[in-house]
């Protein structure tokens, strides 16, 4: 997925921080009939390989292997405000990038941790 503006910002004596996912692109099949529905969900992490606390999540993009997350309308991307994240030393966000399905539970399609550099920002693209 493509994550900018990554930030660190104080939140009620805790930090939060504002992940903005602008897309995912090159996703392969995942359901029966060919396509993939994808949903990016983000939570703070201190190890990288386990969510603190709950994850927050982008929309559902029906039928589409590269998109963007820009609203049609305004063209901003979606913001994902992660809350109560550590400023220890290795902590960071796990980003996750799901195929939604109605029926069963979400298919995990890849997952990257970024980790918090120390001017509390970052941007690009990240392989899963």
């Amino acid at each position: 997925p493509r994550v900018d503006g990554l930030s660190l910002g104080p939140s009620v004596g805790k930090y939060c921080a504002n992940v903005v996912v602008f897309g995912v692109r090159h996703l392969p099949k995942m359901d029966v009939m060919g396509s993939v529905d994808p949903i990016v969900q983000v939570a703070a992490s201190e190890d990288g390989r386990s969510a603190q606390g709950q994850f927050v999540k982008t929309r559902v993009f029906q039928k589409k292997y590269s998109t963007s997350f820009a609203d049609k309308n305004t063209g901003c991307p979606e913001v994902c405000e992660v809350r109560d994240v550590s400023t220890r030393a290795g902590a960071g966000v796990l980003v996750q990038v799901m195929d939604w399905n109605r029926l069963q539970k979400n298919q995990l399609i890849g997952s990257v941790f970024i980790p918090f550099p120390p001017n509390g920002h970052i941007e690009g693209w990240h392989k899963l």
